[in-house]
């Protein structure tokens, strides 16, 4: 209710204004050269969207900001924008440069084409987008207000990248560059500047040598490119190095990981990102009891989802072979069946009873998945087969 109110209140102060300012938004498609002459006749920050054809996001960004007028004219006052298609960057190569490999992406230059900020996504769910996107360009404006702009990024965009790197953003011979990427690690003598730290965030980090020594000059890496990029790479690193140690079942390089992932991602999502990491690696590791406590545990203190019991239920049947645990575990499948009584969560529901040895309820629960699937057009091929291989 909070989140519709504040979205109602900035969209009618957005068209009180635009009734003020008569100014519209210039749009340039592509052209960055033509952009940037216009920005810097007008004055203003020049605001790149890229974007993609078959990204839905953008397309929904381009009506609920772009083309909305009341919108884009408070945007006018303030930015040029130059809607960029990523997949037709053969003359400026501006992905290359702002190492672009999530769409939509943001970028804003001062007049003097250096970047003052840049967002990655449309700033958060679909319902507060105008909000959020208003926010970010607040921001944006703010800082280049203070003066500031992002020191390791030159103006210039015509910097020789090496080639796997232009041929992977342009998906050319795809597999030939991953390879190369790989190597490039090994040959590389410095992190810090430009070309080697835009490969570096756009691959999600390096090797572990690099890897290492980004973690250990976090600090001029934040004054050198700004907290956008070095969140996003330590996110990536740490969430390999997570990904890694579960892989290999490595309980020290897991904890190691989840302390990296503490000190760093000091976000709100990143409480529930090691609660969920943690209880992956106890299942991983076969301690159902202690996984079961840990998710009863985040159940009572509202941190875990109706999604993340599922997720667990369904590992559970399996894997599990703690039949104690699984006999917990069928009352909270039952609740959630009977609050959501879809084909999907019966059919689980079934195979957790007969895991559990109780046969004749399984039974039952699966014919009732059955019927309950047919009704709602779902292929009900699998629990058919499931039901007449043990029934």
């Amino acid at each position: 209710m909070k989140k519709n109110c504040l979205t109602l209140f900035l969209l009618i102060h957005l068209m009180l204004l635009s009734k003020t300012d008569a100014q519209s938004l210039t749009i340039i498609e592509q052209d960055y050269e033509q952009a940037q002459q216009l920005a810097n006749q007008q004055q203003k920050l020049l605001l790149i969207d890229f974007y993609t054809t078959w990204c839905g996001p953008c397309k929904l960004l381009d009506k609920m900001v772009f083309r909305d007028t009341a919108v884009s004219n408070t945007i006018a006052g303030n930015y040029v924008v130059l809607r960029y298609n990523a997949e037709k960057d053969s003359v400026y190569k501006l992905t290359q440069k702002h190492h672009i490999g999530m769409y939509p992406s943001a970028v804003v230059l001062n007049t003097q084409q250096r970047v003052v900020y840049q967002q990655y996504g449309t700033g958060g769910p679909e319902e507060a987008l105008v909000v959020n996107y208003i926010a970010f360009l607040n921001k944006a404006k703010s800082m280049d207000s203070a003066g500031y702009y992002i020191p390791g990024v030159e103006a210039s965009t015509q910097l020789a990248y090496p080639a796997f790197y232009s041929h992977y953003i342009n998906r050319v011979q795809v597999r030939e560059a991953e390879k190369q990427a790989g190597k490039y690690w090994d040959t590389l003598t410095h992190l810090q500047q430009e070309i080697p730290f835009k490969i570096f965030c756009y691959f999600g980090g390096g090797n572990n040598k690099w890897n290492d020594y980004f973690l250990q000059h976090r600090a001029e890496f934040l004054h050198l490119y700004g907290e956008t990029d070095v969140l996003f790479a330590t996110s990536m690193i740490v969430v390999g190095k997570v990904n890694s140690a579960l892989s290999a079942l490595n309980r020290p390089g897991f904890d190691s990981a989840i302390q990296l992932a503490k000190l760093y991602l000091n976000t709100s999502g990143n409480q529930r990102y090691t609660d969920m990491a943690e209880l992956r690696m106890l299942q991983a590791e076969g301690k159902w009891d202690m996984a079961y406590n840990r998710l009863d545990t985040l159940k009572k203190q509202e941190r875990a989802t109706s999604e993340d019991i599922v997720r667990f239920c369904r590992n559970a049947v399996s894997k599990c072979e703690n039949e104690a645990v699984l006999n917990k575990l069928i009352s909270w499948m039952q609740n959630i069946s009977e609050s959501s009584s879809d084909y999907d969560n019966l059919e689980l529901y079934a195979r957790l009873l007969y895991k559990a040895g109780r046969k004749t309820g399984s039974s039952a629960m699966m014919k009732k998945a059955i019927e309950v699937g047919k009704k709602n057009n779902i292929n009900t091929s699998e629990g058919e087969k499931w039901l007449a291989e043990n029934f």
